[in-house]
């Protein structure tokens, strides 16, 4: 499943479900990082965004295929915290591939 904005509900939907069912802790740290789903579905991961990226930005203009979320994560480094989760807010698409590989 795609994890782009116009998914986000319906991912942040099934992960609280999970959570609800007993499935899924939305405070417990995830093997992924220091940060909880909680924090990662309020942006708070300290993760960043591939929007931050002109290459990303030039492949969407050529049309060419989506990263794959391994290829995505190397070119943003996005396995390193921009803050420590929980204290600020920032948009990622990031946080929400990594709730979508949860789920």
């Amino acid at each position: 499943m795609p994890w782009w904005s116009f998914t986000k509900t319906a991912l942040a939907a099934t992960a609280l479900t999970l959570v609800g069912d007993g499935r899924l802790d939305l405070d417990a740290s995830l093997p992924e990082g220091i940060f909880t789903l909680r924090q990662l579905l309020r942006h708070q991961a300290g993760l960043a965004d591939y929007g931050d990226l002109p290459d990303y930005h030039s492949a969407v203009a050529n049309h060419e295929s989506v990263w794959p979320p391994d290829e995505m994560m190397q070119s943003l480094d996005g396995h390193r915290l921009r803050y420590s989760p929980g204290i600020a807010w920032r948009y990622s698409n990031v946080g929400f591939m990594l709730v979508a590989q949860i789920i």
